[in-house]
């Protein structure tokens, strides 16, 4: 899927639309952004051809979109696209501003490998977003450490990281609630006791949002999801 320009890009992009995908889609997705409708297997094989075929420049120079698929291949390009890691973090910075919806946000971290190799470059990153005012910002942040930090050594420190990027935005609210079901599952033990010795910092959404996401989670059991209800409604009995 080759082009020459970015007008015969979005002129591609918009050939494949798929209205009962974009009909689905708009159901989940709150954004100021036209859905086409694109499935996101699609999107992630466009982006990596779209490297292949050297032409990640002419997507990265964009700044402005129409399209919520044009910014998620535009994410996924920024992704996978071998440049130095701190000028991928200079321009996911950047990237961070065009956010209104949950769904770039989740799809981007997900592709972002390169963090496994660069940890200490983006928990400098993370650390800086702690008091930022963009809320999709600080989701991303979550969410890199929910996917790439919760096998360290050292969980409480990754455990509090996350926890000082906790608001009362649902957005936020949700993405720290399913970091701490995510990491429940791997790290049980460790994990409940971080939450049992900072329940008087937990607001009631986020421990009903904890307890909500660890019931629904099939790699908790039965007997543990207990645990954690009966820690997280202790004082509130």
């Amino acid at each position: 899927m080759e082009f020459k320009n970015y007008i015969e890009y979005l002129n591609l992009l918009e050939s494949l639309k798929n209205q009962k995908t974009s009909i689905f889609n708009k159901k989940l997705i709150t954004t100021k952004y036209q859905i086409l409708g694109i499935k996101i297997p699609d999107m992630r094989k466009f982006a990596k051809e779209i490297i292949k075929n050297n032409q990640e420049n002419l997507i990265l120079s964009k700044q402005e979109f129409f399209y919520y698929e044009e910014i998620l291949i535009f994410g996924f390009v920024l992704a996978d696209v071998k440049i130095e890691e701190s000028e991928r973090i200079l321009k996911i910075e950047q990237f961070c501003n065009v956010f209104d919806n949950w769904s770039v946000v989740d799809s981007f971290c997900s592709s972002l490998k390169s963090v496994k190799k660069n940890k200490e470059l983006y928990l400098n990153f993370i650390r800086s977003c702690q008091h930022s005012e963009n809320l999709y910002k600080k989701r991303l942040s979550i969410v890199l450490l929910m996917d790439y930090f919760l096998d360290e050594e050292n969980l409480n420190e990754i455990f509090s990281l996350a926890f000082s990027l906790n608001g009362e935005e649902y957005y936020i609210s949700m993405a720290l609630a399913w970091f701490f079901a995510t990491s429940l599952a791997k790290n049980f033990n460790q994990t409940l006791l971080f939450l049992e010795n900072n329940i008087n910092n937990l607001s009631p959404a986020l421990k009903s949002r904890i307890i909500s996401k660890s019931r629904d989670s099939y790699r908790i059991s039965p007997e543990n999801k207990i645990l954690i209800k009966q820690v997280l409604t202790r004082n509130s009995l």
